[in-house]
């Protein structure tokens, strides 16, 4: 019965949220953040301070430059019926009072959820199940190792449940590096997801392990306007090279204060095309960004973040 069930959801369930030996933990690769989703998701070469307390989603070296205590709430609700969302907490890390800097940690709490899903059991009778539920936890750690060099890594534990009936657990690292090699201009490197499998029963689905490298250039053309432009280069397990490219544009005239973004992701099949748009306001930061997707409609990110 449990292979039939297995089997039934495969052929019902069109988007893949699990397969038969190929990529699973797809939380893992849902974006933590309407910020970097607009830029489309090229920010493994950006920081913190460039990005937000989730940038080390992209490359965990990114908190190394995180100056603040820095809360963030993100949901997405998207174009199938699927949400979204993401609690993160980040900090500078201390000593002797305050006098010593020793990088910068984060704590993050994902949760995905398909929605419903109805199938035909053995004996023809309708089943109403929840098609998917996941949820993960991540601590994170950044720092300096030089002035131009960061460092750092993610561990990560991912619970999974398929239609109520099939459950898997397992564990995961990530590994990051970013490196200024000029004015305004970065490199990074990372390596993600990279642990066992998750395994339902006796079915195996892999973690996407994913590397990317990045390239950015932060450019302040007069004390009003400022453009960041990053470029991603990525391999996942089991799929070809793919480029992200993001531009954002940031508005600040000391009182007002507005980004807009926007990003395209080349050889997806779909949610290539990425907009959204940024307003800090004191200790608040809102986001909003929207993923085109082809003939579906649009799916939609917002952010809350909070420094402390």
């Amino acid at each position: 019965m449990r292979l039939f069930l297995f089997l039934s959801l495969g052929l019902l369930f069109p988007f893949q949220l699990f397969s038969f030996g190929t990529n699973g933990g797809n939380i893992l690769t849902q974006s933590y953040s309407a910020k970097s989703q607009g830029m489309g998701e090229s920010y493994t070469a950006l920081s913190a301070a460039q990005g937000d307390v989730t940038s080390f989603q992209y490359n965990p070296s990114a908190l190394a430059a995180l100056s603040n205590k820095e809360g963030s709430v993100t949901y997405k609700l998207g174009s199938f019926g699927d949400s979204f969302g993401v609690f993160s907490y980040g900090s500078p890390l201390t000593l002797n009072k305050g006098t010593k800097r020793m990088g910068s940690y984060a704590a993050t709490f994902l949760y995905y959820t398909f929605g419903d899903l109805e199938y035909l059991n053995a004996a023809g009778t309708p089943v109403t199940v929840n098609a998917q539920k996941d949820i993960a936890f991540i601590l994170s750690y950044g720092f300096n190792l030089w002035p131009t060099l960061s460092v750092g890594a993610n561990g990560k534990i991912l619970n999974s449940e398929i239609a109520e009936s099939f459950k898997a657990t397992t564990f995961a690292l990530d590994l990051g590096t970013q490196l200024k090699i000029g004015p305004g201009t970065s490199l990074g490197f990372s390596l993600l997801n990279v642990g066992t499998g998750l395994k339902y029963d006796q079915f195996n689905s892999e973690l996407p392990v994913t590397f990317r490298m990045g390239l950015a250039n932060e450019y302040q053309w007069t004390k009003l306007h400022n453009t960041l432009v990053a470029l991603d280069v990525i391999k996942r397990r089991d799929e070809p090279i793919r480029n992200n490219v993001g531009v954002q544009y940031t508005f600040d005239d000391g009182s007002i204060v507005m980004s807009a973004r926007v990003g395209y992701r080349f050889n997806q099949d779909t949610g290539k095309l990425n907009f959204g748009l940024g307003i800090p306001f004191k200790k608040y930061k809102f986001d909003y960004s929207s993923q085109v997707i082809g003939g579906i409609g649009l799916s939609h990110f917002f952010t809350l973040g909070y420094l402390f």
